[in-house]
């Protein structure tokens, strides 16, 4: 999906990442601080290097462990308060692990149907707040196998974010895609040796896919 010119990301911008620990990676430790140590910071590298003048100002909002229902409890404080021109959510892998943690809690999953209500419910209050720009991620799976449970439900939850993103006309970034690229070549362990939480290389593989949705130069 190309973004349209008026769409991309502009100079002196304030881009807001919000999700689980995918977005958080360390963030708030001191070492990694505030931007965390995955594809936030990297992202934010390949503007400082490929747009030295832009000054965008990126603030990181994930916390390890979310689940849609917690986005939605913090969504006042940790987004709309920020007042940020632009906003890249992510959401969706602990939805989806919570119906094999525990199978038999059911009050425990997030259900797709809340998924998507809730999802919507936070988008249009980001659009009537103002932010001009919005970027949905698709969550992802490292597991090569589409067929396998975790993987078949996490691409029914990504699909229902492009449904999303096609309904309010928001931009969306396929990271489900940009992992199956590596798997083609790389074994699951050399990305994510639990499946979900990245090495750097699949950190930079989102990076590089939200670059090329906001900031695509053909």
């Amino acid at each position: 999906m190309k973004v349209p010119a008026a769409m991309k990301m502009q100079p002196n911008e304030t881009l807001l990442f919000v999700g689980d620990s995918l977005t958080d990676c360390g963030r708030r430790e001191p070492e990694y601080a505030p931007y965390g140590r995955g594809y936030v910071r990297m992202f934010r590298n390949l503007l400082l290097q490929r747009h030295p003048s832009w000054r965008v100002r990126v603030i990181n909002r994930g916390i390890g462990g979310d689940t849609i229902r917690d986005l939605e409890r913090r969504w006042e404080a940790d987004v709309l308060a920020e007042r940020p021109d632009r906003l890249v959510v992510l959401i969706g892998i602990n939805d989806v692990w919570r119906n094999f943690a525990d199978p038999e809690k059911l009050d425990f999953h997030v259900p797709l149907e809340e998924y998507v209500a809730i999802y919507r419910e936070l988008l249009r209050v980001s659009q009537e707040s103002g932010i001009q720009g919005i970027c949905m991620g698709t969550p992802f799976f490292v597991e090569p196998d589409v067929d396998e449970p975790m993987r078949r439900m996490c691409d029914r939850y990504g699909d229902a974010v492009r449904d999303l993103a096609e309904e309010l006309f928001l931009d969306v970034v396929g990271f489900q895609a940009a992992i199956d690229r590596l798997l083609e070549e790389q074994h699951p362990m050399m990305i994510a040796p639990d499946r979900v939480h990245l090495n750097p290389h699949g950190h930079l593989a989102l990076a590089e896919a939200l670059y090329q949705i906001l900031c695509w130069e053909g």
